[in-house]
């Protein structure tokens, strides 16, 4: 008896596995299926996956998320290996530093942005004294996204909703500082720095804006916002501004970003029927 009870219990299991590998086995047909359909009804999927396939963090990158570590600010990816390496090289009073003036320097930069030129607001004595005593930090960072390579972050379009993401908020808080550096600048009529900050502000804004990912390329947009109200605040802006303005459009890179939103889907969705995609 006992031994009829193994054998029937050995028998469940094997087919309790082979039941699983099957499934499996038809989940992985199904999942292949959905793709190539998707990419036979949508053919400019299949253009964007080979363009925006594995690549890796380049050079600047790795430099500006070292340099913002000493601003007390962790820039790597929090997908990454590097965002936990990165949390044991950040000086401590440099993050208590940022941490406290966070909210100050948000505030002001918003305000000052959203005023007239002629409405000169104060910059709150802790913001002039973290600008100050940051001016090194920020001026590499500057001359590195003004002058290296444009910065990437790791892309890789294949990994479905694991696709790796930049980290945004560290993104967004570089821009503010430099953003505050810039209003810093204009109130002691430097111009020039003033006008390079905004630039590098416009060049990190284009590095997220020529993402895949939608989030991104909103963010972008966000910060290519900033530069757009910054120079209303420059007395005599460079001419080169105005084409800068005149040129902008980001409606391509919106369009590029749903396709590739779209590419996800054909990891987990059939196609839409033909009589809907002409609809």
């Amino acid at each position: 008896m006992t031994r009829s009870l193994r054998w029937i219990a050995t028998a469940f299991l094997v087919l309790l596995v082979g039941a699983v590998v099957c499934w499996w086995i038809w989940s992985s047909w199904q999942l292949s299926k959905a793709r190539r359909a998707w990419l036979e009804a949508y053919p400019q999927l299949a253009g964007e996956m080979s363009r925006r396939l594995a690549s890796p963090a380049n050079e600047t990158a790795l430099k500006l998320e070292k340099e913002a570590a000493l601003l007390g600010l962790n820039w790597a990816p929090k997908s990454s290996p590097r965002f936990s390496e990165l949390a044991k090289s950040i000086p401590e009073e440099a993050e208590k530093q940022f941490s406290a003036v966070r909210p100050a320097l948000s505030k002001w930069v918003e305000k000052q942005l959203g005023a007239s030129p002629s409405d000169e607001g104060v910059v709150p004595p802790e913001v002039a004294a973290f600008l100050q005593s940051h001016q090194d930090h920020i001026t590499t960072l500057r001359h590195q996204l003004l002058n290296d390579p444009a910065p990437h972050w790791e892309e890789d379009l294949s990994a479905g909703w694991a696709a790796p993401v930049p980290n945004l908020l560290t993104s967004l808080a570089v821009v503010r500082i430099l953003a505050a550096d810039a209003l810093w600048n204009i109130q002691q009529n430097n111009q020039t720095v003033a006008q390079q900050d905004l630039l590098a502000i416009r060049r990190l804004a284009q590095t997220l804006v020529d993402r895949s990912e939608l989030i991104s390329v909103l963010v972008g947009m966000h910060m290519t916002r900033l530069v757009v109200t910054g120079i209303r605040q420059l007395t005599n802006p460079d001419a080169s501004w105005l084409d800068w303005l005149e040129g902008l459009d980001v409606a391509p890179n919106l369009e590029r970003s749903f396709v590739s939103e779209a590419y996800l889907f054909a990891f987990r969705c059939p196609p839409f029927p033909e009589e809907e995609r002409k609809s």
